[in-house]
């Protein structure tokens, strides 16, 4: 005895009852007709069997399917047309660097770490007289004398 797939789609209504085994599509949901011929959606038998600890029971996997059939194919781009140049830009930086700009660069950097160093000598003269402070002064006031040459 061969069950059935009746689909009733968005129309119709589902019967009150069915022939055992048989299944029902009805507004996007699947129902299966049971041993006393009432219907049940699968998806409340799914969430109690889940309840009651059931796994699903799996068989063996099906064959493949055929292959469809092959679509046409898509535009190669000889019918495409090239698209029109643009302007030229502007002239970029220089990208090479001589050494009169690299020498004012370096002469730049110096002298903003030398006054950086002159300003945190003389915060530490300020704040404090100890020995370890007045090391500190010397050392960075050697380093700035160094950095002015």
């Amino acid at each position: 005895m061969a069950n059935n797939l009746h689909s009733l789609g968005e129309r119709g209504k589902l019967p009150a009852k069915g022939r055992p085994g048989d299944v029902y599509y009805h507004k996007g949901v699947v129902s299966l007709v049971l041993a006393d011929g009432t219907l049940s959606p699968l998806q409340k038998l799914h969430d109690t069997f889940a309840a009651l600890g059931i796994g699903a029971i799996v068989g063996p996997p099906g064959k493949d399917g055929r292959d469809g059939v092959d679509g046409k194919d898509g535009r190669d781009g000889k019918d495409g047309r090239d698209g029109v140049d643009g302007a030229k830009g502007d002239r970029g930086d220089v990208a090479m660097v001589g050494d009169q700009e690299l020498q004012a660069a370096i002469a730049k950097l110096k002298a903003r770490h030398a006054a950086a160093l002159a300003k945190i000598a003389t915060v530490l003269s300020s704040k404090s007289n100890s020995p370890s402070a007045q090391v500190a002064r010397q050392h960075l006031l050697a380093v700035k004398k160094e950095l002015e040459k």
